[in-house]
């Protein structure tokens, strides 16, 4: 009996899954004040997810305490012009967790 089955073939009239198709996530925008290079740089070495850092630049904090920058919590305070201490802050800032 072997060969005398008609075979069925899949035809166009059935519906492909929709697993994959267009349903893929885009990245959340980078609202952190860092920018995207460092930010995803930070994240692929350190295997931390830094999107709830905060910059907060021009702050008059660090100046509070003699310093250029300074990290607290999650936020990152840095004076104008020192943008150069950022990516030690945001190492410290992930160190904290």
């Amino acid at each position: 009996m072997q060969g005398r089955f008609p075979v069925q073939r899949a035809g166009a009239e059935e519906e492909e899954p929709l697993q994959g198709r267009g349903l893929q996530r885009q990245p959340d925008a980078n609202r952190t004040g860092m920018p995207d290079g460092l930010k995803g740089g930070i994240e692929a070495l350190s295997g931390m997810d830094m999107s709830d850092v905060r910059v907060q630049a021009n702050s008059s904090k660090p100046a509070e305490v003699g310093a250029l920058a300074y990290a607290q919590g999650n936020d990152i305070h840095e004076l104008t012009g020192y943008s150069t201490t950022l990516v030690d802050r945001v190492r410290r800032s992930g160190e904290s967790r």
